[in-house]
């Protein structure tokens, strides 16, 4: 998973597909328009955050910062 900035808005990258934008929905939490996905930051530091949920349809995965 790759969420970058582009300008004023976010991308979101998986794998070998297309990024897709990202809407805001609420403080830490953004979603796709072009499938049901949802993604929510959180951490201490909210310019970087520490975890990524990812809401795919029913499937909801955890990532945490590497870096």
């Amino acid at each position: 998973i790759e969420v970058r900035r582009d300008r004023e808005r976010l991308l979101v990258g998986f794998a070998s597909q297309p990024a897709l934008p990202l809407y805001p929905a609420a403080s830490g939490e953004f979603f796709a328009r072009a499938i049901n996905l949802r993604l929510r930051f959180a951490g201490a530091d909210p310019a970087r955050p520490s975890e990524l949920t990812v809401i795919n349809g029913a499937r909801t995965d955890l990532f945490r910062r590497t870096d």
